[in-house]
């Protein structure tokens, strides 16, 4: 695993979020300051997801497992990959969602073939495991 000091969303820019100092999960760079904790505002570097995630593409041409949980950030990422054509090359999809926009989320996999399971997990925010089925017997091979 390698970590890089910048996020990931639908395009290259900088933004202002809240990093939260006591709960550093609730620390989002699209929402407004979360006054249930102590947050401090912040400028974050954004990339654009689509240019990054094709440099992980394996040399076969498959991303075995995309996993998400970008407190909110998992839209702009799926739109993103979906611009660039890059969603045919993932196996399965493991997604969070959150700001109770999981229908926005159904339709972007199921437009393009996957299928998928939602369980709530509390109000607004959710699990996504979601498979391309013409890759169930390749997998493992």
């Amino acid at each position: 695993i390698k970590a890089y000091n910048y996020g990931l969303g639908d395009c290259d820019k900088v933004v202002e979020g809240y990093f939260c100092v006591e709960h550093c999960t609730a620390s989002r760079t699209h929402a407004e300051e979360n006054t249930k904790w102590n947050s401090i505002k912040v400028k974050v570097e954004m990339k654009d997801a689509g240019t990054e995630f094709a440099r992980y593409i394996t040399n076969d041409g498959r991303v075995y497992v995309l996993k998400l949980n970008c407190e909110g950030a998992e839209y702009d990422i799926i739109r993103s990959l979906i611009k660039q054509d890059l969603l045919k090359y993932i196996d399965i999809m493991l997604i969070e969602t959150h700001d109770g926009r999981e229908a926005e989320m159904f339709e972007y996999i199921k437009r393009r073939g996957f299928v998928w399971f939602y369980q709530e997990k509390t109000c607004g925010q959710g699990f996504i495991r979601a498979i391309m089925p013409r890759k169930i017997n390749a997998i493992g091979e």
